[in-house]
């Protein structure tokens, strides 16, 4: 929830370490090592398609992988989530009462 953020720090840019779709997360590394979690809902999307989780869609997630990668709603979301990782994303860090969270994330 946005009413939990305590502090927005500056956009970086870092990669993916993983992500589940059926989940709904993952975890991105900043540039230090350290390794952030983002949530399903902090993935800005910027492309056609939708959601539909149950049958292990996630267009959002699909918009993090690079377009050279051709990925597709018909792959098996482990082939998704191969694919997403280590793409390079933006991100800002923020601090929520859990701790540092990635939010805005986009593909770069």
């Amino acid at each position: 929830m946005i009413s939990d953020i305590e502090q927005i720090g500056d956009a970086e840019v870092g990669r993916i370490v993983s992500y589940r779709i059926q989940k709904q997360y993952g975890f991105i590394e900043r540039p230090g090592g350290e390794e952030l979690f983002f949530h399903h809902a902090s993935i800005v999307f910027e492309g056609n398609g939708s959601c539909n989780h149950a049958r292990a869609i996630c267009a959002r997630a699909m918009g993090l992988v690079p377009p050279e990668k051709n990925v597709n709603a018909e792959m098996p979301p482990q082939m998704i989530e191969r694919l997403m990782a280590d793409a390079r994303v933006q991100y800002r860090v923020v601090t929520t009462a859990k701790g540092l969270e990635a939010r805005s994330v986009r593909r770069v």
